[in-house]
């Protein structure tokens, strides 16, 4: 049985090729399985009663949400045009800063875009939840938030390593600066002062990091693999600019309902969460005695279930490693989605705001690919490290040029 220090996608990926619908492992001395069948993972996916979830789902701070907060988390987005415009305003002022920060900070090496479209995709969500922006404040409070995340997650309870005394100070130096922008939010947003009383700071301070975290960390990540997979493949980027140029010209501005229309768009991001997607692995604890596959369940078992292995494994997918985002193209006979893909999750703790991370997410990458070629610089051997998202094994470099 695989007995790994740590949870890796690597690690997930390979043992689900072993082809068992219920792969066990041990990790951290307890006993683990990998769900490797879909059924069985809706099944675990939705039923709380035994498979426990302990992260806290999201919802403490929605009384603090402005009234434009209602598109985000709308299956179909909000009826209201003059809503529909006001967020594509947002989101397109945001993608310029990100385009000018990313040209602004290029050399013949290229530039690292991570950092910049996090600040980036957090202003998006600050702007459009709270009606708050932080300025400066957005790049250091997600500088401070990777680190949180980094350490937390390499040093969690299934890795007993203690942080050395260098990795102390970066995790209370990060804890220092993610504080005080964040009390700088609060102090924007009459909602989150109200809510911060109610909660008080600690329990506030946990809810509006997870939130933030999941708001504009995992599109974020999702959004600089799509940019590194299109600097790869320029085919994809010139059919993409001519699927766009149908609809809106070369510095027109851009609404979601056009969005809505460009059926590439929409495939690339997909094939991206198909290969990469933000919740790579979701756990879960049996809080009872159970069975799946038939196998004993034991109370205390660790449950995974990834989407990242299952959408890799050939045995659900034809060239399961290779970007091909015709698989989602909606115009071909054959483009129903084969099962299992649910890079949003699963049951009621999926994600509430696919559908607008969908939008936005074409909406930036359109934007960008309508105006710049993305060029490729590093090299094809990025991996996924997985944190809270799917992190690359080193920063992402590319750049752009003007078409």
């Amino acid at each position: 049985m695989p007995k790994p220090t740590e949870i890796t996608p690597a690690f997930l990926a390979n043992l689900s090729q072993i082809g068992q619908e219920v792969c066990p492992y041990r990790v951290g001395g307890r006993q683990a399985i990998l769900v490797n069948d879909i059924d069985l993972a809706k099944a675990v996916l939705n039923d709380e009663s035994t498979y426990k979830n302990y992260y806290h789902p999201y919802t403490e701070l929605s009384s603090a949400f402005e009234r434009r907060a209602e598109f985000v988390f709308s299956k179909a987005g909000s009826k209201k045009k003059s809503t529909s415009i006001e967020i594509s305003k947002i989101i397109d002022a945001n993608t310029d800063k990100l385009v000018s920060s990313i040209l602004g900070n290029s050399s013949n090496s290229g530039v690292c875009i991570t950092d910049a479209v996090r600040a980036s995709l957090l202003d998006i969500m600050l702007e459009i939840l709270f009606d708050c922006k932080i300025g400066k404040h957005s790049a250091e409070l997600t500088r401070a938030l990777a680190c949180i995340e980094k350490h937390h997650a390499t040093k969690n309870s299934l890795n007993f390593t203690r942080f050395s005394k260098t990795e102390i100070f970066e995790v209370e130096m990060a804890n220092s600066v993610s504080r005080a922008a964040i009390d700088i939010l609060v102090s924007k947003s009459r909602h989150l002062k109200r809510v911060r009383t109610t909660l008080g700071d600690h329990r506030f301070l946990i809810a509006i990091t997870r939130t933030l975290q999941k708001a504009y960390n995992t599109p974020a990540m999702v959004l600089s693999w799509s940019l590194w997979l299109l600097s790869r493949h320029t085919l994809e980027q010139e059919k993409l600019r001519g699927e766009i140029l149908i609809h809106s010209e070369v510095g027109e501005f851009l609404e979601l309902s056009k969005i809505r229309r460009l059926n590439l768009a929409r495939s690339i991001i997909l094939e991206t969460l198909r290969l990469l997607p933000g919740a790579w692995a979701l756990g879960r604890e049996a809080v009872r005695n159970s069975k799946l596959a038939g196998r004993d369940i034991p109370c205390e078992t660790i449950v995974t279930v990834s989407p990242y292995a299952m959408q890799r494994n050939e045995r659900f997918w034809n060239r399961a490693k290779v970007f091909d985002p015709s698989r989602f193209d909606e115009s071909r006979s054959n483009s129903k989605k084969p099962e299992p893909f649910f890079p949003f999750g699963l049951g009621p703790r999926q994600c509430p705001a696919q559908s607008f991370a969908m939008l936005m997410l074409q909406y930036i990458v359109g934007k960008i690919v309508r105006e710049y070629h993305i060029e490729k610089i590093d090299s094809d051997d990025l991996l996924p490290t997985g944190y809270v998202a799917l992190r690359p094994s080193r920063p992402i470099k590319l750049s752009l040029r003007h078409i």
